[in-house]
């Protein structure tokens, strides 16, 4: 009897601390499910990743998101890794995370993402990001990339015989720039019919608008020279990345005289009234650059945080 009364006195000490306590309970069940859930992602193989941070985002291990900036950043550090898919949790106290997750993936905000893929090789930019969540905080990112692995292949051997063709090792990386932006101008010509057949047919006929369509065709435009250039910079091992605005897109790199513009295109004797090969926007500071030009080059400097400076 007495056995049965010190059990059932037990269990109703049990009951009345797990209802008295029950919020912390769950709290902790809560917290070490979270801790369970590891990130999860697709790894391919890739000589491209910058392990770069900026202004506007850091390159990151860590895939739990507590905050806005950490969504960013998981997003530019899987782009960088250029992984095929991430699984990654929003951890309970985020409680805006599917939100800010929907926010930041949405079609019609493409602004970041555009920002993010720019501040990677151009070989680890995305075409297409599908995400998937589920109220349990589960998100999945499912991303396709710009260039497919022979795009990668036949754009390499273009960009090694550049290098062996054109840059010497007596040269300095002003040299080298200056010898490359003069090789891109000249080989390809501005793709001037691109823009009406985006608008008649959805896209360019000649892939005008990537490394592949400006050394197959000899065709480019912004983005097709931007490309180019980015990824002869990475042969330089200058560290670079691409400026967008809301019509254009160039690249800028650092050196010790702080942030520098190339804007290959507006070189382009197409694009100047001369129709000869321009140096103008060749390594230029910022003032200078504006000072050109405010409307194509206007770019968003709540964002270009470096090129303030």
């Amino acid at each position: 009897m007495i056995k049965k009364l010190i059990t059932a006195i037990v269990c109703l000490a049990i009951t009345l601390f797990i209802y008295l306590k029950q919020d912390l309970i769950v709290d902790n069940i809560l917290l070490l499910m979270d801790n369970l859930r590891e990130p999860e992602y697709t790894e391919t193989i890739n000589d491209y990743t910058r392990h770069a941070s900026f202004e506007y985002v850091s390159y990151t291990n860590n895939y739990i998101p507590y905050n806005y900036q950490d969504l960013l950043n998981i997003i530019y550090s899987t782009l960088d890794n250029r992984y095929g898919s991430i699984t990654f949790y929003c951890p309970r106290e985020y409680t805006e995370c599917l939100d800010d997750v929907q926010k930041v993936t949405d079609i019609n905000n493409q602004d970041e993402l555009t920002v993010i893929g720019n501040l990677v090789s151009p070989f680890n930019n995305f075409s297409n990001i599908s995400v998937y969540y589920d109220t349990s905080g589960k998100v999945r990112l499912d991303i396709n990339y710009q260039y497919d692995s022979d795009d990668i292949e036949y754009i390499n051997k273009e960009l090694d015989n550049i290098m062996n063709t054109v840059i010497t090792n007596d040269m300095d990386d002003t040299a080298k720039i200056t010898a490359l932006h003069n090789y891109l101008v000249e080989f390809a010509e501005y793709d001037t019919n691109y823009e009406d057949e985006l608008k008649l047919y959805g896209k360019g006929t000649y892939e005008s608008n990537t490394s592949v369509g400006y050394f197959q065709n000899k065709l480019a435009i912004c983005s097709g020279y931007a490309d180019t250039m980015a990824l002869l910079l990475d042969r330089l091992n200058i560290i670079n990345f691409k400026v967008t605005s809301e019509t254009h897109i160039w690249n800028v790199i650092k050196s010790q005289n702080g942030y520098l513009h190339i804007d290959v295109t507006w070189d382009d004797p197409t694009n100047n009234i001369f129709h000869t090969l321009s140096d103008k926007y060749l390594l230029i500071d910022t003032n200078t650059l504006l000072e050109y030009d405010q409307e194509s080059h206007n770019f968003n400097k709540t964002i270009y945080l470096e090129l303030n400076q």
